[in-house]
């Protein structure tokens, strides 16, 4: 008859510990070997995916690039020939016309406006005037 203090293990229960150990083992694996690499591995993925879609609407994309440019270019030749048939003095008229409706909105007198020389300001010719008004003080800064 074995005695309390005897220190052999009967198999199944050896077996028992080592399948529990080695299960152990597995899910410790599992969790800090494997998880992360897997995780990284669903992210490049997903971002190959997002590349693949842009790449793929690549064509689209500089097709409409290519459009709205040469939309922009028909809109600035033709900004160039409504300016160029435009006159300087014809300009200047317009603006004296304006002033004199402002002018009389405010209950103000226009007394002169005198055109200066045309400065130029980036890709624009400023035009410059010099404008002398009459009228009352709230009249003037209302």
């Amino acid at each position: 008859m074995p005695e309390p203090n005897d220190n052999n293990l009967n198999p199944s229960s050896l077996k028992f510990a080592i399948t529990a150990f080695m299960g152990l083992l597995i899910l410790a694996l599992g969790l800090y070997g494997v998880k992360p690499n897997y995780l990284k591995y669903e992210e490049l993925t997903r971002n190959n995916s997002e590349v693949e879609d842009f790449v793929a609407n690549l064509d689209k994309f500089n097709s409409d690039i290519e459009s709205r440019y040469r939309r922009l270019s028909d809109l600035e030749n033709e900004l160039l020939h409504l300016q160029g048939g435009v006159s300087s003095k014809q300009i200047e008229s317009h603006i004296v016309q304006v002033l004199q409706n402002i002018s009389w909105s405010q209950n103000v007198a226009l007394l002169t406006v005198i055109p200066n020389a045309t400065r130029k300001i980036f890709d624009f010719d400023a035009l410059r005037f010099e404008v002398t008004l009459s009228g009352s003080y709230f009249n003037l800064y209302a």
